[in-house]
């Protein structure tokens, strides 16, 4: 058991039993932080050692629990209730799960409604929770925002973001209004980002309603950097495979 001291007699203390008791002072007092309750840390972040401090590993679940909230995607949507009755729905859980395991990126076209949301947004979850940085970019309306913005002095800080995260998830590549073919500068964002995170070996997950060959139609350059860098899953186009009907 730790050994307690009278603080108001600290004169007549060791020195090492004066740095045990200023440790025990240090590690009772009341933190700030935010959110649940800490009982090893008491909500400080840290916990305090002679001659050391250490993280407390709480802040681990805090850092994941605040990137959930501002992140964007759908945290109800996990691999524990993503609903697999067939073979596609388990080839989308299975490469979701390896993806998470795994250094390689993952890119899942095809049909709508098919759960692709689902099963990359619960990679993204599950690696957050891990510890990962990640980002969510939903690209409709991200790129309308990026365009806008391009000669902003704000645009740079941005797409540096994008691009350098430790994991991105691309959900709905080249989605338009209205099924639009995407511009030119659609596809030059599309290209800068991919092919600098193929450069860069950096993990990303792109969801897509267009198989591979059809993103080739729009720009081979991309269409090759997201083959050369990802496990390629498809959704064959079957309206009865749209579980939001």
């Amino acid at each position: 058991m730790e050994k307690l001291f009278n603080s108001k007699k600290t004169s007549d203390l060791t020195d090492e039993e004066r740095d045990i008791e200023i440790v025990r002072l240090a590690n009772l007092a009341k933190g700030d932080i935010e959110g649940f309750h800490c009982d090893k840390c008491n909500n400080k972040g840290e916990i305090h050692y002679v001659n050391r401090t250490e993280r407390c590993s709480c802040m681990n679940v805090r850092y994941a629990n605040k990137q959930l909230k501002d992140i964007g995607v759908d945290t109800s949507k996990t691999f524990d209730n993503f609903k697999v009755s067939n073979q596609y729905q388990k080839d989308l859980y299975d490469s979701a799960r390896d993806f998470v395991k795994n250094d390689q990126s993952l890119f899942v076209g095809g049909q709508v409604g098919s759960g692709k949301t689902h099963a990359c947004g619960a990679a993204l979850i599950a690696l957050i929770k891990l510890g990962h940085q990640c980002k969510y970019m939903k690209w409709k309306q991200d790129v309308i925002d990026l365009k806008r913005n391009k000669m902003d002095e704000s645009y740079s800080k941005r797409i540096n973001e994008i691009k350098n995260v430790e994991i991105l998830y691309i959900d709905d590549l080249f989605k338009t209004t209205r099924g639009s073919m995407p511009t030119s500068a659609d596809a030059d964002l599309a290209y800068e980002i991919i092919d600098y995170r193929n450069s860069k070996s950096l993990k990303t997950i792109i969801s897509c309603e267009l198989y591979i060959q059809e993103i080739e139609e729009i720009d081979e350059a991309i269409a090759s950097r997201i083959t050369e860098m990802s496990v390629l899953l498809h959704v064959k186009r079957d309206k009865q495979r749209d579980n939001r009907k």
